[in-house]
């Protein structure tokens, strides 16, 4: 949990920064507190953060390069809080803000964005429940975060992917079983009103016919 003597106080004017320094410490730390929020995966904690600080931080923080990676952890919280929430309509939108941003820096040439832009595109891929291109996006975000020597974003990347596949088998698993067990109920004999197999039933129709057949002849 996100707790402790340091994000339980206010910082410095966290609240109201009443000038520009105070407004750098606090949205630095809130910033702060967002990425951990997303490693730790209380994306609740991390969406309603980038949802606050996402317009201030572009116009009293442009240029920091501390905005590429509050960006793509704030799309990751938005993403995942839409797809657990389908009816908050404001999550999705902060995810594509954020995810616009890193898009746009890296087509501008930012190689520090390029794995940030792959990894995201995944997420997007996720949310729309394409599993297919969201692994394959994974495994490219990955091995470009490992070349960049991001072994952070590497991770993450790692988890997000393991996250995905687990979730996705799980949500398919009871269907198939389901249907499994309509199968095996097919293939079982159907029993008469009096609860014998209908097999039962045959066999002992034959062995009657059989019967009778001997008594003709003899």
């Amino acid at each position: 949990q996100l707790s402790g003597k340091v994000f339980d106080k206010p910082c410095h004017n966290m609240d109201k920064p009443e000038s520009k320094d105070d407004y750098f410490l606090a949205t630095n730390a809130r910033g702060s507190k967002m990425v951990l929020a997303s490693f730790l995966a209380e994306y609740d904690t991390g969406a309603n953060i980038i949802m606050d600080i996402f317009g201030d931080a572009m116009e009293q923080l442009a240029g920091m390069p501390t905005l590429w990676f509050w960006f793509t952890h704030g799309a990751i919280c938005c993403y995942t809080m839409h797809r657990r929430n389908p009816k908050q309509r404001q999550y999705l939108k902060m995810a594509r803000k954020c995810h616009g941003k890193i898009k746009f820096w890296a087509s501008k040439g930012n190689p520090d964005c390029q794995f940030l832009a792959e990894l995201l595109r995944a997420e997007a891929c996720w949310h729309s429940n394409k599993i297919n291109q969201a692994t394959l996006r994974y495994h490219d975000a990955i091995q470009q975060a490992k070349e960049r020597h991001f072994a952070h974003f590497q991770a993450l990347a790692n988890e997000r992917l393991a996250m995905m596949l687990y979730e996705s088998s799980s949500s398919t698993s009871s269907p198939s079983s389901t249907k499994s067990d309509a199968t095996t109920k097919q293939q079982q004999p159907s029993k008469s009103s009096n609860g014998n197999d209908n097999s039962q039933s045959k066999k002992n129709d034959n062995n009657s016919n059989i019967g009778k057949s001997n008594q003709h002849y003899g």
